[in-house]
């Protein structure tokens, strides 16, 4: 050191406190008719939702982040839209459209028109008619005359001709929604890889409404929950009956499966379409990631609370009628529960509740992490703590000091999140010298235990009642 006869300061950075990670992140892969293509984008408005289209039939990404928000808050969504408007299309389609309103001046809705429509007179002849000056056309393809065009006289009797492409789902199979990282250019489900790298977070609920079904999907699904500690919802086919689902349990049915970060949601959903009117049966998994979200954003509740018992916004009904009794566990919902499914409980004057804290590992696996908060609890802690510790990796040496710094540094965290609620008292990290010999040490390993548990849910309540009949006794 050199020669100092004064006084001198030297400013120590402290070590930086542990944050909990975003927790409540959606990962949504599906269709969309609008928006980027293959391309990992970050929704966190309902301007933002807007870029992927309205509600148009056969689309899955604007019915899932509609179903999301309606859950009571405006989620961070990662969204993947696998639909590309330029090869998914069919051949042209040539239809005479009436005119169905006393002016004869509108069209009945067309399927899915997708990129350049091609109106002309009823025959086909004459000049192609000019958007926005003979007609107008929306998302749905309902077409409007305006004019009907010097030289091209369209015969309100007799309709217009339209010549269009349309949206071809048969063309999308579980190979576009796993993906692929073919020369490094990743698509589908693979994209979700990029999420830390491009936004500073993972997604931590994973959802592909409509496509989940298929077993290669729930499959890549369940792979990318264990790689990103998150949680993989996934949905039965459309009308599949109480009892093939209770099939769907056994060996070689999609929820033949063990593992706590699979959830299975059953059955689908009704729900009003808010731009046609009509009612549409939609898959359950985006209305309970709405919730989890909600949940984790709520500041009464958390990452830690049960999605169980909580009603389930912007539906009408369920497709399927099941018995309930909160009391009765000899009803459907119940036995449903029993076997690890979340389902949906119509509580008479309440609405319908989600209802379900068990994931697929139930009821192989009657653990703890079996409920699906705890196994988000610990994902999350662990996360957490696993990106706080960057800090110390390399830069902190082998040394009582760095040791007692991340004990410290950890369990300031820890108590943080027992005041919450979030996790029981007695949760702490630990340093164990029997666990890290001086020959382990010298490889630069060591190795610290946590040890805790987080908070339980109360699943079932049992009553004791005891008839006392000395209280029969009056005598004064």
């Amino acid at each position: 050191m050199s020669f100092l006869h004064g006084v001198e300061f030297l400013e120590k950075t402290p070590d930086r406190p542990i944050s909990v990670v975003k927790s409540g992140v959606i990962a949504l892969v599906g269709t969309a008719p609008k928006g980027a293509v293959q391309t990992l984008t970050l929704v966190q408005t309902e301007a933002q939702a807007a870029a992927f289209g309205k509600e148009l039939t056969g689309f899955s990404i604007p019915q899932a982040i509609r179903a999301i928000y309606d859950q009571g808050v405006n989620a961070t969504i990662l969204v993947v839209n696998v639909f590309d408007p330029v090869t998914m299309l069919s051949a042209d389609q040539t239809e005479v459209r009436a005119f169905y309103d006393a002016a004869k001046t509108l069209t009945k809705t067309l399927y899915n028109p997708m990129n350049t429509v091609v109106v002309k007179k009823h025959d086909g002849s004459g000049a192609t008619l000019t958007k926005d000056i003979d007609y107008t056309i929306d998302d749905f393809g309902n077409i409007k005359m305006l004019t009907y065009g010097p030289g091209n006289i369209v015969d309100p009797d007799l309709g217009i001709q339209v010549v269009y492409k349309k949206a071809e789902f048969g063309t999308i199979d579980a190979t576009d929604i796993v993906g692929d990282n073919a020369l490094g250019v990743r698509t589908g489900l693979q994209l979700f890889d990029l999420s830390y790298n491009m936004f500073g977070f993972k997604a931590k609920v994973l959802i592909a409404p409509k496509y989940s079904q298929l077993t290669t999907v729930a499959d890549e699904l369940q792979a990318k929950a264990v790689k990103y500690k998150a949680v993989a919802l996934l949905d039965t086919p459309q009308a599949t009956t109480y009892e093939d689902m209770l099939t769907s349990r056994g060996i070689g049915g999609l929820f033949f499966r063990s593992n706590s970060r699979t959830v299975g949601c059953y059955p689908w959903v009704k729900v009003k379409n808010l731009d046609t009117g009509a009612i549409e049966v939609r898959p359950r998994s985006e209305r309970l990631a709405g919730i989890l979200s909600n949940n984790d954003a709520n500041s009464n509740k958390g990452f830690w609370t049960s999605p169980s018992n909580t009603v389930i916004e912007g539906i009408v009904g369920e497709e399927l009628d099941l018995t309930f009794d909160i009391q009765d566990a000899n009803t459907e919902v119940n036995y449903l529960n029993s076997i690890g499914i979340v389902t949906g409980a119509n509580a008479y004057g309440v609405g319908i509740l989600n209802w379900g804290n068990r994931n697929l590992a139930y009821p192989s696996n009657t653990s703890v992490e079996s409920f699906i908060n705890v196994r988000r609890t610990f994902d999350i802690v662990e996360e957490s703590i696993g990106l706080s510790m960057l800090q110390f990796i390399d830069v902190s040496n082998v040394t009582q000091g760095s040791i007692d710094r991340v004990k410290d540094s950890v369990n300031d965290f820890i108590d943080i999140l027992i005041g919450r609620g979030a996790l029981v008292v007695g949760t702490k990290l630990s340093y164990n010298p029997n666990l890290n010999p001086p020959n382990q040490l010298a490889t630069g390993q060591v190795v610290f235990t946590l040890s805790g548990m987080s908070a339980i849910p109360i699943e079932r309540m049992t009553f004791e009642v005891n008839f006392d009949v000395s209280l029969l006794n009056f005598a004064a």
